[in-house]
């Protein structure tokens, strides 16, 4: 087995560090939140009626939708009129958003990481936590509504985040293992 550079995440080494609350490309005074679905329906559809459940205030926050490329989901099913669906690439967008909650099957957990976006990670009520991140004190893991509000005022009352990312991947762009 040979060690190289994971080309995959390369793209995050020059991303900022800490992140201010300031909103990022936002021009409202809405926060915007991206939910990421993953490849299976039923677990989508669990986080989705959970995060319906919270005590966000859906007229101060903007709500975008990516549901997972093997797993479409249209309007109806997600059961909220507000939020918008999208479909670009997650490395694209990710940092328009000020929080991003992600189904914990799903290995966009990751790139959100490397992004510097807080992130809550919802693993459902009776699933494995395989995502990668669980030994990481920056992410919120959830299963139920109440561990989504409780998430959601941890991380309101941190104002300024500076994040101490792990290495889970050698990143060096000159590519000296190759």
């Amino acid at each position: 087995i040979l060690e190289v550079e994971a080309l995959r995440y390369l793209r995050y080494n020059n991303h900022q560090k800490s992140k201010d609350k300031t909103k990022v490309c936002n021009k409202t005074d809405k926060n915007n939140i991206l939910i990421i679905g993953e490849f299976r329906l039923d677990p989508t559809l669990d986080m989705l009626h959970a995060i319906r459940q919270t005590k966000i205030d859906f007229n101060k926050v903007s709500i975008s939708f990516k549901p997972h490329p093997a797993c479409k989901i249209n309007q109806a099913l997600i059961r909220m009129p507000e939020v918008l669906i999208t479909n670009e690439p997650i490395d694209t967008i990710v940092r328009n958003f000020d929080l991003v909650i992600v189904a914990g099957n799903s290995s966009a957990t990751l790139d959100i990481y490397y992004s510097y976006v807080d992130i809550i990670v919802y693993l459902g009520r009776h699933d494995l936590n395989l995502c990668p991140l669980e030994a990481i004190s920056d992410c919120f893991f959830v299963r139920t509504s109440t561990d989504f509000n409780i998430a959601l005022a941890a991380i309101n009352e941190n104002d300024k985040r500076v994040y101490n990312k792990k290495d889970f991947f050698w990143t060096e762009k000159n590519l000296p293992r190759w």
